[in-house]
């Protein structure tokens, strides 16, 4: 919506680029602790989560901070709704729902161990999540955050990413160097991609 694209750092730096020509359009002081995940907002904010535990919303055209939250643990993965609300999950196993202004909306738990990534339906109604230990979760993203289904696990502990594929499926990349297709009945794909 903005035309950028952002890369964040283990410094804490976040750079900018312009999406049509690929050159740097400028960058973001160090936020003070490395950035383990980005996210546009419709309108073009940028939220980013931090490996200290902080949420900062950045304005990218003055490169400043809006709003910053603090007292969470090391953010693994910050997604939209693609409404302006955002959601987060670390290391202490929670995931939580914030709205535009930054203001904790819902919060829910349900992984075992560190929670490494989330991804929001593209209809906005449903979460995924991903965790160390393996699993794979389906949330219902409404008021409050509600487990839908238990996916499965990967063979080894850790899952790399997770996305959605449409409303109803969800794809996840796990350390045990599988790719696998989930719906709320469980796993229906696996692929071990060769590696050249």
């Amino acid at each position: 919506t903005c035309g950028l694209a952002a890369t964040g750092y283990y410094s804490g730096e976040i750079a900018l680029f312009d999406v049509r020509s690929g050159r740097c359009a400028g960058r973001i002081d160090a936020l003070g602790a490395a950035v383990k995940s980005l996210v546009f907002l419709p309108g073009g904010g940028l939220v980013a989560g931090l490996a200290d535990g902080r949420l900062v919303r950045l304005d990218p055209s003055r490169r400043k901070p809006v709003w910053e939250r603090d007292g969470l643990t090391l953010v693994n993965s910050v997604a939209t709704d693609g409404r302006g609300g955002v959601f987060t999950v670390g290391r202490d196993r929670t995931i939580r729902r914030w709205d535009d202004a930054g203001n904790a909306l819902a919060r829910s738990d349900g992984h075992e161990r560190s929670i490494k990534c989330v991804a929001v339906s593209p209809d906005g109604q449903r979460l995924a999540t991903a965790s160390y230990d393996g699993q794979v979760l389906i949330w219902r993203a409404g008021r409050e955050i509600a487990l839908e289904a238990a996916c499965g696990l990967h063979e080894g502990p850790g899952v790399a990413c997770v996305v959605w594929t449409d409303d109803e499926c969800v794809a996840s990349a796990g350390w045990d160097g599988t790719v696998r297709w989930w719906n709320d009945r469980g796993a229906f794909a696996v692929v071990r991609p060769e590696v050249a």
